[in-house]
């Protein structure tokens, strides 16, 4: 947990910790030396302003792990990533230089305590009595134990102040703390682990004995299905009527403030759930009458409990109450009935603030049983998970509930375990019982997967609702998947609760792995599928399941037809929305003419019903008179709607002028079309309609009018706008802009994704964010070009790049045209559609648009401004992967002048820096100067972050390749080590940056000889592709031509060309075809060809690498150079020994104009037209080069690098050339010891250098 961000706790006893083994050797005795050296005294005061080394940084693992990280000041857990632990000394080092390296006087401590410390007199963590603190849990406040002696009172409250350790921050985060473990978010071991003194507090005040506190079980918390309820509610129950039986009846009156704040209301029933979890099975139907906008004494009388919650707010008033009226209303109502029933009072609990009474109001309310809510909160249920203050104590609501009615706790079987919440059916359901066995029959016995299909309105969804209520006992697991255009994203979105990754891609592997390994039978419900592409892929991935499938459309499954409801069903659905007696005849004729359609018969009775029609009669007439033939009847409503449910349109036109909406419901009706047609909970309504929430208890009688009306229905807990309605109303009453602009700016502001936030948390966002969008998107408005921005950030995010791309575009062409070309929201359009097409490796595009950022930022703001320097980042990685290093490195240079003189000389933004630009003269073959500020980044990086942070493990692994460039092997290997260390500790085992860092220790491998280690990790790192990666992967396609290379290493040919095939074939497919990998698999699989001795393969891949290179890269980019020595080695294994030479000569000519004169690449290339020289018999130019290529090697290469041995060997077979056999016998001999170190006894290699050493021998045994 970063401390700088969460506030931090207070001190209980710490056990010293033995000093670890290695301690003296790295801390104390470097220490010593260094004060002795300087001739300092170890008992004196340090001089103003003096600095002693830091060795002590050397123990601060070891100090957080003995520990068990855990804050000495704070007890308070820290993350290794976040970078918060210190070493604090606790008597201060300038005072006490003698105790500034022992490990007894080392405290562990987070950032903000250690800076806040300094040198005032604290209590000492070593050295207190455990109890020296108390906690209060109904303020978050910190006291010194009442019963310590006077001084050491003192000393604990000058300890607090010391450490600002009692502000309103950390008061908050330990309640954060006690809430998280009472509402059983956290278990006790958990709460004891990360804040061991709330831990403690609540152990000593008795939290910890509490049923609820047991820790909850692993995986996903259960949401039960409690079956069907008889009857339809309004919003606003007028009868107060609750039908679940057996559990504690509810009746809550509460203040306007807290009435209208739906997240009060349902923070308020969560926190209930937790203490009585098969009481409230399901949160938007729970057995509660939420007081809304009337009292009734039926509704009282039926309650187990009244609760009356006051919020300081409302006692605040002056004069109290009179801007409440309800609630004053609710209360003197309850003091009235009570008169009559004074058992009324008695089962009334009043909720209210410590410093406001409402007895003062109503004297009568002494009668109740009165609690306090704490002060510090402005809703105790909000954060305390529903404690109370009862004489001075903090006390579970709940417990005093079961005091007061010790028989409410009735609990109730569930039967299946609920993976997401799992929708119910609110009204009658007629017919569908045929259907529903024949489910259950066809899952029985031979299908796995079931589709229904049907028209729109006609009842699939409610029967597939019904099948889980009546059969969901057979199974253990269920879940409910509302499908929205994307079977992924629908997926993921729907367990949000399961772990993210990245993308969406990621997270859905993953959490199909977690699905397929559940136990026991499983059934998923997927409700207006539509992805037909997508078909298979469901039946593939989720064959353990039953898959039940709702769709208008036909698919390649075993199908269901819901039909049309028999007469005598029609009917008898008829009745129970217009129970009132009608004509059997003409009850008939008015559902012939509705076609038997389940949605047109509900309309139009409810319609009757509530006398918005005056009979059926006349409702017959209505629709008997409609002109079908009337073009207007045969328009085709641009929704994904079927040709069926066009045939409604007649009857919905007559239906809409029946109902006479007034503004109000019309303008409700259109706050749902703005959404894809699914249900949406009442707790929903006030935030995504942007209800003000004055405004809310009038929309609420608006939506009883449309649910009496039939234009909206009554689902579980909330509201559902049919499709077929929907599309009527887009097309009858399209919603207008200026309407929901405040919709529009709230879904803007629900996709910001914050620093450090994963943005998949965001995806449940996007259906209903790019519905707005579609609707919309035609208006020229500013708004909805943030919209789609916002929505393009997310899906760029998630790696959906081509959905992201289409809505960067239309958010730019519309900012274009209604911003000026300067703006900086423009500047923000532009980078973010760069850093797409960066995604879809679009890279000259990207250029594009990041060039614009450019020039917008360097025409508007300051030249020293940091944006400038991220732009300036940006563009530099675009020109690398480009392959233009020299512009890359332009543009790096003035990112780095802009931080270098803004920025703290340890800031990590500069780490940042000088690792892009280390990787450019990497690239350029400038090593040292790659080298210098790769160990920038390195001593930035050490100093400022936790040694296992990540960005520590990535300047490890540039580092790592420097020296491999560098011929430094050995180094390479040293640092790489460390990088993957860091990272197998701190990273989930499959995580992908893993797979790069076991990548990268391959290639050390391969050039260390060692082909079987490089194997093992190249074998991990596709492993890890394999899971977390799209089969076609640009990363897996490199780790696929990795492991083609070590395969023709060890000599099996025919394995790594399967490889390098499989690579090829995912590059030529996902890249464009002028892209810089491919041109790097081309050569990859050239030299495989080489050694199958296939040499016109080998050309005809040669040649298309550089093709490639020499359209997209600079004429003296290094990388060119390299495909022309491929293409020398391919002419000279054709024996065209001319040609061969002149691309020799090209490579060397690029390399020794860019490389750094000792770069190994040159001494490769100089090695490679030695061999040509040498069999062009021109032995002098051979023995020059090879010379040449000896002369890098010594320099930079270790003793025992196996290229060393190559060139040694090349020296060796020109001087027996030349005659020279002592000569040739001393190389030969220096070239056997390197492979000896090298390789195992029968190496090829070494096979072929010790015949050639016997051929001198012989030939100097002969001369003799």
């Amino acid at each position: 947990m970063d401390c700088r961000k969460k506030g931090v706790h207070l001190m209980i006893p710490v056990q010293v910790q033995p000093e670890p083994d290695e301690f003296d050797k790295k801390v104390r005795q470097p220490g010593v030396t260094w004060f002795e050296k300087n001739k300092i005294s170890l008992d004196e005061p340090l001089k103003r302003k003096m600095e002693v080394p830091n060795y002590w940084k050397e123990a601060s693992n070891s100090l957080w792990i003995a520990y068990q990280k855990i804050c000495a000041y704070s007890c308070i857990y820290m993350d290794k990533v976040a970078g918060d632990a210190t070493v604090d000394h606790f008597k201060p080092k300038k005072d006490f230089p003698r105790f500034c390296y022992e490990w007894d006087n080392y405290r562990l401590s987070c950032l903000p305590v250690n800076r806040s410390k300094g040198v005032k007199e604290i209590l000492d963590p070593f050295e207190i009595e455990q109890g020296t603190f108390y906690l209060s849990f109904v303020d978050g406040s910190i006291y010194p134990n009442p019963s310590l002696s006077e001084e050491i009172s003192k000393i604990a409250k000058k300890t607090i102040a010391a450490l600002k350790l009692d502000n309103t921050a950390h008061r908050n985060m330990r309640l954060e703390h006690f809430f998280d473990f009472q509402t059983r978010e956290v278990s006790a071991d958990y709460l004891r682990k990360k804040s061991p003194f709330v831990w403690f507090e609540a152990k000593r005040q008795g939290f910890l004995d509490d049923p609820k506190n047991e820790e909850p079980l692993p995986g996903i918390s259960p949401t039960s299905s409690a079956g069907l309820s008889e009857t339809e509610n309004d919003i606003t129950s007028q009868s107060g009527e609750i039908k679940t039986q057996g559990v504690p009846r509810l009746f809550i009156i509460c203040s306007d403030k807290c009435r209208n704040s739906e997240h009060w209301r349902i923070q308020f029933l969560k926190n209930l759930q937790t203490f009585f979890p098969k009481l409230i099975t399901n949160l938007d139907n729970p057995p509660i009458h939420l007081s809304l906008s009337a009292w009734n004494k039926t509704a009282y009388e039926e309650a187990d409990h009244i609760i009356i919650a006051i919020s300081s707010a409302w006692t605040e008033q002056t004069p109290p109450l009179k801007k409440d009226p309800l609630s004053n209303l609710e209360i003197e109502g309850l003091i009235s009935f009570s008169k009559k029933s004074p058992q009324l009072l008695e089962k009334t609990i009043l909720l209210q603030s410590d410093n406001h009474s409402i007895e003062s109001i109503f004297p009568e309310l002494s009668h109740c049983h009165t609690f306090l809510i704490p002060t510090q909160t402005k809703n105790a249920f909000e954060h305390l998970g529903g404690l109370v203050v009862n004489e001075k104590h903090l006390v579970p609501l709940n417990s005093l509930l079961l005091e007061l009615m010790p028989s409410s706790n009735v609990e109730q079987e569930s039967g299946f375990k609920a993976l997401t919440p799992i929708p119910r059916n609110t009204g009658v359901i007629v017919g569908r019982t045929k259907e529903l066995q024949a489910i259950y029959d066809s899952f029985q016995v031979t299908s796995s997967v079931l589709l229904l299909k049907g028209i729109g309105g006609i009842g699939k969804t409610v029967t597939a609702r019904e099948y889980i209520a009546q059969y969901g006992h057979h199974y253990q697991i269920c879940a409910w998947i509302d499908f929205d255009t994307n079977w992924q994203e629908s997926l993921v979105t729907a367990f949000p609760q399961m772990e993210q990754h990245g993308t969406i891609g990621e997270s859905y592997r993953s959490l199909i792995l977690e699905l397929q390994n559940l136990p026991g039978k499983k059934l998923m419900v997927v409700d207006n599928f539509s992805d037909t592409k997508r078909q298979h892929e469901i039946t593939k991935v989720l064959n353990n399941w039953h898959l039940l499938i709702t769709s208008r459309q036909l698919m390649n499954f075993s199908t269901i037809m819901i039909d049309e409801l028999p007469l005598e069903q029609a009917i008898e659905l008829f009745h129970h929305y217009h129970p009132s007696p009608v004509d059997l005849e003409e009850q008939k004729e008015l559902i012939e003419l509705v076609g038997y359609h389940t949605l047109m018969i509900e309309m139009s009775a409810k319609m009757l019903h509530n006398s918005f029609v005056g009979s059926v009669v006349e409702l017959v007439h209505l629709f008997n008179d409609i002109d079908y033939q009337n073009p207007l009847f045969s328009v085709n409503i641009p929704v994904e709607h079927t040709v069926e449910d066009q045939g409604f349109i007649p009857q919905l036109e007559a239906l809409f002028s029946m109902s006479e909406l007034n503004p109000s419901e019309l303008f409700l009706l259109q706050r749902f079309a703005l959404f894809p047609s699914q249900p949406i909970k009442k707790t929903e309504i006030l935030d995504l309609f942007a209800i003000p929430i004055e405004e809310y208890i009038e929309q609420g009688n608006q939506i009883n009018s449309l649910l009496k009306k039939g234009w909206i229905q009554q689902v579980d807990g909330g509201y559902h706008c049919h499709q077929v309605i929907r599309s009527y109303i887009l097309y009858k009453a399209p919603p207008q802009f200026i309407d929901h602009q405040a919709v529009i700016t709230k879904f803007i502001h629900k996709l910001e994704v914050q620093p450090r936030e994963n943005p998949i948390g965001k995806a449940v966002w996007l259906p209903k964010a790019k519905s707005l969008a579609h609707l919309f998107e035609s208006q020229d408005e500013n708004q909805i070009a943030e919209l789609l921005r916002s929505i393009a950030v997310i899906e760029r995010d998630l790696g959906r790049y081509p959905e992201a791309l289409r809505s960067a575009l239309r958010c730019i062409q519309i900012q274009e045209v209604v911003l000026p070309p300067d703006h900086s929201s423009l500047a923000t359009s532009y980078n973010n559609i760069s850093l797409i097409f960066q995604g879809l490796r679009k890279l000259e595009k990207a250029l594009y648009f990041a060039s614009k950022v450019v020039n917008i930022q360097e025409q508007s703001l300051d030249s020293k401004h940091p944006d400038l320097a991220i732009s300036y980042n940006n563009i530099v990685l675009i020109h690398f992967h480009l392959g233009q290093p020299e512009k890359a490195l332009e543009f790096a240079k003035k990112s780095i002048e802009i931080r270098e003189e803004i920025l703290d000389p340890k800031h990590p933004d500069l780490a940042m820096s000088y690792n892009n630009i280390c990787i450019i003269y990497r690239n350029l073959g400038q090593l040292d100067r790659a080298l210098k500020f790769s160990k920038n980044a390195i001593e930035i990086d050490e100093e400022i972050l936790d040694p296992k942070h990540p960005s520590l493990a990535t300047s490890y692994k540039n580092i790592s390749s420097i020296y491999l460039s560098l011929g430094q092997l050995k180094r390479a290997l040293e640092f790489v080590k460390k990088a993957i260390a860091i990272q197998e500790e701190i990273l989930e085992p499959k995580h992908p940056d893993l797979a790069t860092s076991y990548n990268n220790i391959c290639l050390i491998y391969q050039d260390l000889g060692q082909p079987e280690m490089a194997l093992e990790f190249a074998k991990k790192a596709i492993e890890i592709d394999k899971e977390t990666l799209d089969p076609k992967h640009h990363y897996l396609a490199t780790s696929y031509n990795n492991i083609s290379c070590i395969y023709r290493d060890l000599g099996q040919l025919e394995v790594a060309l399967e490889f390098a095939k499989k690579a090829i074939e995912i590059e030529e497919e996902i890249l464009n075809s002028k892209h810089p990998s491919l041109s790097t698999c081309y050569n990859s699989i050239c030299a495989i060809y080489q050694n199958l001795d296939q040499p016109k393969k080998a050309l005809e891949f040669a040649k298309k690498a550089i093709e490639i290179d020499e359209e997209i890269l600079d004429p003296k980019h290094p990388d060119l150079a390299m495909s022309y020595n491929n293409m020398c080695l391919v002419y000279r294994n054709l024996g065209q020994l001319g040609i061969a030479l002149g691309f020799a000569k090209k490579a060397i000519e690029i390399q020794e104009e860019i490389l750094d004169p000792r770069h190994p690449s040159l001494a490769m290339s100089y090695n490679n037209i030695c061999l040509i020289y040498r069999e062009l018999d021109q032995l002098e130019s051979a023995l020059e080069y090879s010379q040449k290529a000896l002369d890098i090697q010594e320099q930079v290469q270790d003793i025992n690098h196996p290229q060393r041995a190559s060139c040694y060997n090349n020296i060796s077979l020109i001087f027996k050339e030349l005659g020279q056999l002592e000569k040739a016998l001393e190389f030969i001999n220096s070239a056997i010891k390197i492979l000896e170190a090298n390789f195992p006894k029968g190496h090829p290699h070494l096979d072929s250098s010790r015949n050639t050493k016997r051929e001198i021998e012989s030939k100097l045994k002969k001369e003799s």
